[in-house]
């Protein structure tokens, strides 16, 4: 499960397991997420403690792959 905040707003996307990456659209009319957090959800749906990652430029990926290990510890 991937949350993050741009502004003021916050949103919550549910990525299948396969996916390691995901990539914030960019160009001049989006606003970049300052606060990302990311969980395991295992298939009777326990959720993993929280990563979270604050900056101004994110990279995601290496969250996720910290989280694919975790998510693996899980099944």
């Amino acid at each position: 499960m991937l949350r993050y905040r741009a502004g003021a707003d916050w949103t919550t996307l549910v990525l299948p397991g396969w996916q390691r990456s995901y990539m914030f659209a960019g160009g001049s009319a989006s606003v970049a997420p300052d606060v990302v957090t990311v969980t395991a959800v295992d298939r009777t749906g326990n959720e993993s403690e929280v990563s979270t990652a604050r900056y101004s430029v994110l990279s995601v990926l290496s969250v996720l792959s910290v989280l694919s290990s975790d998510a693996e510890l899980m099944q």
